[in-house]
């Protein structure tokens, strides 16, 4: 018996290895070597090579035979569908389509999970000069719009902010202060949406509204980003009414979940 639940409690922490070493590319988005996961991870070389091994062996990871670097592996794609089509993504990006022919500007969806928020869908602006998302980022928490407003829908705002550590600065306009950061998302809190400008890319202004399940609880968020030019003060008044709508269209076609 005792051996039975050392086997389960070490099958489960290799599960648990295995998961994180596949989640660190959604931050690395390039080829790994077997050093650089290793150090990621903060674990042995051999213990790493054991799980990559497994993860090649069921396509989740490929080695490149010349490099010897890994990356993600086909099977994923598969996968990625079908847990698109789960979770309503091709309904939610009708709405993100509108919404960006709507608006002029590009949107994008944005869940968040232990504790990082990432793009998990976008619809580029018809202008030449826009603001491009890449699927599979992970948004910087405390000097967006969306990262901002998931703080405020924490459940401990001051909490949340404490948990991000050091706040990077990213233009002279980002709050690196985490009782400033913390005022600021307590007015995020209160106002129901989020308007961000210039705190993490010079020239962008960004929206971001809740997006509610059908019980009305928060499990994404939906954001609108373009340059300060063409969002003003005036343009993001006309257009938080039009997001929240989106949102509720959104949040009734999916099954996103804050996890």
């Amino acid at each position: 018996m005792v051996r039975d639940e050392s086997e389960r409690r070490t099958g489960s922490r290799a599960i648990d290895r295995a998961v994180e070493l596949l989640l660190i590319y959604e931050g690395f988005n390039v080829d790994a070597s077997l050093g650089e996961l290793s150090q990621k991870l903060e674990l042995p070389l051999s213990t790493v090579h054991r799980i990559v091994q497994a993860l090649v062996r069921g396509g989740l990871l490929v080695q490149d035979p010349l490099t010897e670097r890994y990356r993600l592996g086909s099977t994923l794609i598969g996968l990625g569908q079908v847990a698109a089509r789960q979770v309503g993504m091709a309904e939610a990006t009708r709405v993100l389509e509108e919404l960006a022919e709507t608006s002029e500007e590009t949107t994008g969806l944005v869940v968040l999970r232990n504790g990082r928020a990432h793009m998990v869908g976008h619809v580029d602006s018809p202008h030449p000069l826009r603001v491009h998302l890449s699927m599979g980022t992970v948004i910087s928490m405390h000097s967006t719009a969306v990262g901002k407003l998931f703080l405020a829908l924490a459940e401990d705002p001051r909490a949340a902010i404490a948990e991000l550590g050091e706040l990077t600065r990213w233009t002279p306009a980002t709050i690196t202060d985490p009782e400033a950061l913390l005022e600021d998302v307590l007015a995020i809190r209160e106002a129901g949406h989020s308007v961000n400008t210039e705190e993490t890319t010079e020239g962008v202004r960004a929206l971001a509204v809740p997006v509610p399940d059908a019980a009305g609880v928060p499990v994404a968020t939906l954001c609108i980003e373009g340059p300060v030019q063409r969002l003003t003060d005036e343009r993001v008044a006309e257009l938080i009414p039009v997001m929240h709508d989106a949102a509720k269209r959104i949040g009734a076609v999916t099954s996103f979940s804050m996890l």
